[in-house]
């Protein structure tokens, strides 16, 4: 009887890359099987390799080091983070008391918080639709998402602001600028959703010293603001667009409820006979639909700020004036080394105003 070379030769062949007995398997797993011996020479370079790749991620997650597809900008009392790759910001102030950044949307995912374009009736939500292109410019003033199809060019831009009651900037306008690229009109409308930060308090929101605690609409363009706390810090939301197109209604619910709504040019969704409790606050505007003429231009803007008892009865756009903080800085350092040689003597109170100038102006400009 004829020696079974070939029989002989594949099972030298599978004893080299699996040298105990396997019990007999499936196809699929053994191809698998032979597929990684063929790619890793052994276990112990599989293992090597995982365990480098845990360290890794343990290092990004120990540490909350951040992608590098991110702009981060401070300026004044605010810290906005543009995250490239998926079109979504961060945004966050300085807390009064303990000096240390609070934020003011949930920051565990920012892709919870996003805008949606109806065109035509359908609907777009930006950083997701392959419709369209995404881009980031990262002027210094205005820094922008920049979201563009064949024909639509939707432009978000981010502008610093200071409310009537801070000492410095302590918010972003959010400008949404719709461009109609088209030969032709085209109906659009929006709706933009915020995820705002978990509240430590019984009631997520209050509107006119009244709390909201349960699913509410009110009207848009009311000369009013919303407010969110937890314990020593809170955000406000315009309700009143300072240019552009006021909102049509602005919808406080829970996120899970929010995010699974469709756009709806009603003015609300028919409302459920019992009462839903908001469990994770979120708000949405709503901009009802109307036609845009060709190579017109349409804007949405929203503004979120740190809490002011004056809400945004005030406010202003603070300038970026870096010759004067250059100068600024250049005395202050200048009397500290007088100081320092006993040419000049300066007081504990004076000091310490010296040293929250050069604080505030390291912070404006992201210095170590």
């Amino acid at each position: 009887m004829p020696f079974p070379m070939k029989k002989m030769r594949k099972n030298i062949v599978f004893e080299h890359f699996f040298p105990c007995k396997l019990p007999k398997e499936p196809n699929n797993q053994r191809i698998l099987r032979l597929f990684a011996a063929k790619f890793y020479k052994s276990d112990r370079l599989l293992a090597r390799l995982t365990f480098c790749l845990c360290c890794v991620f343990c290092v990004f997650f120990l540490t909350g080091a951040k992608p590098l597809s991110s702009l981060e900008i401070r300026f004044g009392r605010a810290f906005l983070v543009l995250h490239e790759k998926t079109g979504r910001f961060s945004l966050y102030g300085l807390n009064e008391g303990q000096e240390r950044y609070e934020s003011f949307l949930s920051d565990k995912d920012p892709k919870t918080s996003f805008i949606e374009i109806s065109v035509n009736g359908r609907t777009h939500r930006l950083g997701e639709s392959s419709t369209f292109k995404l881009s980031a410019d990262s002027a210094a003033r205005s820094p922008a998402f920049v979201f563009e199809s064949k024909t639509l060019r939707v432009r978000q831009e981010f502008t610093f602001i200071q409310t009537s009651g801070s000492t410095d900037a302590n918010g972003v306008q959010m400008t949404i600028r719709v461009t109609n690229l088209q030969s032709r009109d085209v109906t659009i409308g929006a709706r933009v959703l915020l995820n705002t930060r978990p509240h430590g308090e019984a009631v997520p929101f209050f509107f006119n010293d009244q709390g909201v605690g349960v699913e509410t609409v009110i009207a848009g363009g009311i000369d009013s603001n919303w407010t969110t706390r937890d314990g020593q810090f809170s955000v406000m939301g315009s309700i009143k667009a300072v240019s552009g197109e006021n909102p049509d209604y602005l919808h406080f619910a829970d996120w899970k409820l929010l995010s699974k709504l469709g756009w709806a040019s009603s003015g609300g969704r028919e409302r459920n006979k019992r009462v839903t409790a908001i469990v994770n606050p979120a708000v949405c505007y709503y901009y009802n639909p109307k036609p845009l003429p060709a190579n017109g231009e349409i804007n949405y803007t929203v503004l979120l700020a740190a809490g002011d008892p004056a809400g945004f009865t005030s406010v202003r756009v603070p300038e970026i004036d870096i010759e004067g903080d250059l100068k600024l800085l250049a005395a202050s350092l200048r009397l500290l080394e007088q100081h320092i040689n006993g040419e000049i003597e300066i007081s504990n109170a004076e000091l310490a105003g010296i040293q929250e100038t050069i604080n505030r102006i390291k912070k404006r400009y992201n210095l170590p």
